[in-house]
């Protein structure tokens, strides 16, 4: 959709306000309202096609199936293009397995045939994609074809003073060249065109996580400045730092299409934000903004209500509870605190508009009923209630480095009233059998704090002087109420059928559960 032409802010203070801030609207390209048969009949003319003929049919069939495609829906190609990305997303092979199959094959895979078209498209500047579809795509033949037809003089230069100036490799210096070969293809403009905020929205719409940036835009911007497009002295890391930005600003970063809806967000927020600190502010944008209304614009394009069908507002729903554009996948914690915000949301312009009549024209049913977030309170009670009981629980007892050899146990496969020989040389076969310390296990168990003695409070774990385990287990029968009524022979969860309630581990310390050993 043709937008009027702004001139490029070059050579300004970078700062939010600031002239070069925000990207230039650029104007759609000279073939955005041509038809397919002039498309069609001008690729071969262009100066970057390809002479052989079996690669030219292929290329051609690629154009006219996406175009053919793209057609289905009125308008120009650019807004065309626009519509299927919202629909199918920034990732190529769901473009790819989305459009049909030709009746009559053309002698290469589908995708393959599709992918020959697009390089095209991208050439001729047909259309422009956005920022996540171009990295997400990465042609980079493509991108080098197109950094020889727009501003191959300046493109050459920003790459000659980068390696003048040492201390890049030539891979982060192809990454550099392809983000700014990507902002020309997204813009339609040239190099010199570029501006501060063109490389800003970039860098927001491709950064793998808040604060950090995409590989090669800190050298893009320092091209940039080289070639005198970008202020002097200035670099990315100095513009991202832009400290707390106003409510219009953090709604504009989800790309709100509807002016009202937009107004009305910014106002609400605006009632909101004093009781909140910036931190929660922004993340309550991005629940609304992002998370809730940018989402349905995507998947119901020209959206201008906020009466919602429970036909938009059930398949909003279900995306929550997935990851959208390649991104992580929502926890349920995420998925609930996005659908308390819409609600609160509705509730409160329902509860505004009866004292404020400008808030009734917005006053709607809240899609979010009670039963979406009902029993939220109750579940987090009962995780903080575990949590707790998990860190009050007792531990068992260390390893005793005091036990005296008569109590260690015999070996399983030696009887206890075998000759000392033969327990002697079975202790030895099975000490060979274990592996050998490493020099680094050596080191961590050296390493390792003393262990602290349990003090009088803590639980009935308490170490005692080696006793037989049967009169043990006698004793506690005798003298442990807990135990007269237990019948030895049935199992307990936690304690030994054999000992009754003791256990015998491996250290040759045995433990009993009424706070003896032996």
């Amino acid at each position: 959709m043709p937008t009027a032409v702004a001139a490029p802010a070059t050579k300004q203070a970078i700062g939010p306000g600031a002239s070069g801030w925000e990207p230039a609207a650029r104007p759609v390209g000279p073939w955005d309202t041509a038809s397919l048969d002039d498309v069609l009949a001008a690729v071969p003319t262009l100066s970057w096609w390809n002479a052989k003929r079996q690669q030219a049919q292929r290329s051609v069939a690629g154009v006219e199936l996406l175009l053919d495609w793209l057609g289905r829906v009125p308008g120009g190609w650019q807004d065309r293009w626009e519509h299927a990305e919202a629909m199918l997303g920034p990732r190529w092979a769901t473009w790819s397995a989305a459009i049909p199959e030709p009746d009559r094959p053309c002698g290469e895979r589908h995708r393959v045939v599709l992918t020959r078209g697009l390089a095209c498209l991208l050439r001729m500047r047909l259309v422009r994609p956005s920022y996540p579809f171009l990295t997400t795509y990465g042609p980079t033949t493509t991108f080098a074809v197109v950094r020889d037809l727009v501003s191959p003089e300046l493109f050459a230069c920003a790459a000659d003073a980068a390696r003048a100036c040492g201390g890049h490799s030539e891979n982060v210096l192809r990454k550099a060249l392809n983000v700014l070969t990507a902002i020309v293809i997204h813009t339609g403009g040239s190099l010199n065109e570029v501006t501060t905020g063109d490389l800003l929205a970039f860098q927001s719409a491709t950064a793998p996580s808040r604060g950090r940036t995409r590989d090669g835009s800190h050298l893009a911007w320092q091209m940039m400045v080289d070639l005198g497009v970008f202020p002097p002295h200035s670099t990315l890391h100095a513009a991202m730092r832009t400290g707390p930005q106003s409510t219009a600003e953090l709604v504009d970063r989800h790309g709100i299409a509807d002016r009202q809806i937009r107004e009305l967000l910014i106002r609400y927020l605006d009632e909101r934000r004093p009781a909140l600190d910036y931190s929660t502010f922004r993340m309550l944008v991005g629940r609304l903004a992002g998370a809730f209304w940018a989402d349905l614009e995507r998947h119901h394009p020209g959206i201008d209500t906020l009466n919602l069908p429970r036909e938009v507002t059930d398949p909003w729903k279900e995306r929550l509870r997935f990851p959208q554009n390649g991104g992580s996948r929502p926890t349920r914690q995420r998925h609930i605190d996005t659908l308390i915000t819409v609600r609160a949301f509705y509730l409160d312009i329902a509860e505004w508009a009866l004292s404020d009549p400008s808030w009734a024209p917005w006053a709607f049913p809240s899609p979010v009923r009670k039963s979406d977030t009902a029993g939220v309170v109750k579940q987090r009670r009962a995780t903080t209630a575990s949590n707790s009981a998990t860190a009050d629980a007792p531990t068992a007892p260390p390893a005793s480095t005091n036990t005296p050899a008569s109590a260690a146990p015999c070996s399983a496969s030696t009887p206890a009233n075998a000759p000392a020989s033969n327990r002697s040389s079975a202790t030895s076969a099975n000490a060979s059998r274990k592996p050998k310390p490493t020099a680094g296990r050596a080191k961590s168990r050296a390493s390792r704090p003393a262990s602290k003695p349990h003090s009088a409070s803590s639980p009935a774990w308490t170490a005692q002087p080696a006793t037989p385990p049967n009169q043990h287990h006698s004793e506690c029968h005798q003298s442990h109420p807990k135990f007269q009524d237990q019948n030895p022979d049935k199992r307990v969860p936690g304690i030994s059928r054999e000992l009754g309630g003791c256990s015998w581990p491996r250290t040759g310390v045995w433990w009993c559960r009424c706070g003896s050993s032996g």
